[in-house]
């Protein structure tokens, strides 16, 4: 699975310049997969892309979990499109989603080993328990709220190893 991630990174390097929108290069890589696959495997992406500008962003889904815009005000934002994980069927039209990063907000990205981390009763993490930890770090650094999120999910499974990858991205919108 690593090697095929691999494989995927790279084949997206040169889409992303290629392409300016987020669903057309998802398309692109989905059908050169299709195209070049031999071992039926399917990978998960959420693609974004920010305008550092406008803070206008636009993005698309292959069958990743939604990503979050914390509001400035406290409220969330789950951005979603529609989307099916990449190679499995070639043809298939990615959406694009498209949204507005206002001064204060804080994106975050994170993939589903966050929420579906288990403790020693295979009981998941959760959205409700990172949205909580999301709340009561909103007015914290993008790191201390990662370090948040750590401490909580390592208290949370007393140490386990996880089944997933944790990856997670914090930035919050200064200026």
């Amino acid at each position: 699975p690593s090697l095929y991630a691999a494989t995927c990174v790279s084949l997206l390097r040169p889409m992303a310049e290629e392409a300016k929108h987020p669903h057309l290069i998802m398309k692109s890589l989905n059908r050169t997969l299709c195209e070049y696959q031999a071992s039926h495997m399917f990978l998960t992406m959420f693609l974004v892309r920010v305008d550092l500008n406008t803070f206008q962003v636009q993005y698309a889904s292959a069958g990743h979990n939604q990503m979050l815009l914390c509001r400035k005000d406290g409220s969330f934002d789950e951005l979603s499109a529609k989307g099916i994980p990449l190679g499995i069927m070639p043809e298939f039209d990615y959406e694009l989603g498209e949204t507005q990063i206002e001064l204060g907000d804080r994106m975050f990205l994170y993939t589903d080993g966050v929420t579906e981390a288990e403790d020693l009763y295979q009981e998941l993490y959760g959205k409700e328990r990172l949205l909580d930890i999301l709340s009561k770090n909103s007015e914290s650094s993008s790191q201390d709220t990662l370090n948040a999120i750590k401490t909580s999910l390592g208290e949370y499974t007393r140490g386990l190893e996880s089944n997933d990858d944790i990856t997670m991205i914090s930035f919050r919108r200064e200026s």
